[in-house]
């Protein structure tokens, strides 16, 4: 249900990135069975963290899309690789005996992508911490 609710906030969120003039992206109605069945309570939290209002029974997007829904999107785009990499089985350990010179070694660009989705996973937390506190 976690992926599936990110999933959900990221495509939300992507539409009106992609379609900034169509209005027809910027409502979410939260009595939508879809939407209750798909979204988790902090999905709402991080739609309110990227610029989405409160209006009554529906979620409404009123701004021009600004940085909070960029910086929002790109969050919730790390959670979900996170996910992912949860999900994937660890790599094959070395055999006895192998030592480290007969081990290749970490490429540097993965270690770099690890270290930025680190820090994007570290600012979605807060993120969600920042709208549980306000919510």
């Amino acid at each position: 249900r976690l992926r599936q609710g990110l999933d959900t906030v990221m495509k939300l969120l992507s539409n009106i990135s992609q379609h900034p003039h169509e209005e027809k992206y910027r409502q979410v109605s939260k009595s939508n069975p879809n939407i209750q069945k798909r979204l988790f309570p902090e999905c709402f939290q991080l739609l309110r963290a990227a610029g989405f209002q409160d209006f009554g029974d529906v979620l409404v997007y009123r701004d021009d899309p600004q940085s909070e829904l960029a910086e929002v999107l790109m969050v919730v785009e790390s959670l979900v690789l996170s996910l992912s990499d949860a999900s994937r089985v660890p790599a094959a350990t070395a055999p006895v005996g192998a030592t480290s010179s007969s081990v290749p070694k970490a490429r540097p660009s993965a270690e770099s992508k690890r270290a930025v989705q680190q820090g994007r996973q570290d600012r979605a937390k807060e993120e969600v911490r920042r709208a549980q506190a306000t919510a």
